[in-house]
C-alpha cells in the first residue's frame, strides 16, 4: 500500500507542476509569437526597397512581398514567401 500511495502522490504532484508550468508559460509564448510576427513583418516590409534583380535572385517578385504583407496579422508572412519561392524554384510560375 505504501508504494501505491507514493506513486499516486508523485503522479498528482507531477500533474500539478505540469499545469502550473503551462499556465505560466502559455502567455509568454503568445507574447513571443506576437513579437516574432511583428519583427517578420518589418523585415518583409524592408524588402520592398530591393530592386527587381535582387528579388529575382531569391526567387520572389514584388507581388509576393505585397501578398505576404496583406495576410492577417496572426499569420506568419514568411510562410507565404516560402511558398512563392518554392513555386518559382520548381518552375511552376514564371515572371
Amino acid at each position: 500500500m505504501a508504494t501505491r500511495d507514493t506513486y499516486a502522490a508523485s503522479a498528482e504532484s507531477g500533474i500539478k507542476i505540469f499545469f502550473l508550468q503551462n499556465w505560466t508559460v502559455l502567455p509568454l509564448r503568445g507574447l513571443v509569437q506576437i513579437y516574432r510576427t511583428y519583427k517578420n513583418r518589418r523585415v518583409i516590409a524592408s524588402m520592398r526597397d530591393f530592386d527587381d534583380a535582387q528579388l529575382a535572385d531569391i526567387g520572389l517578385n514584388r507581388r509576393d512581398i505585397d501578398d505576404a504583407l496583406e495576410r492577417a496579422f496572426r499569420d506568419n508572412p514568411y510562410a507565404a514567401l516560402i511558398q512563392a519561392r518554392d513555386k518559382t524554384v520548381r518552375g511552376m510560375r514564371r515572371f
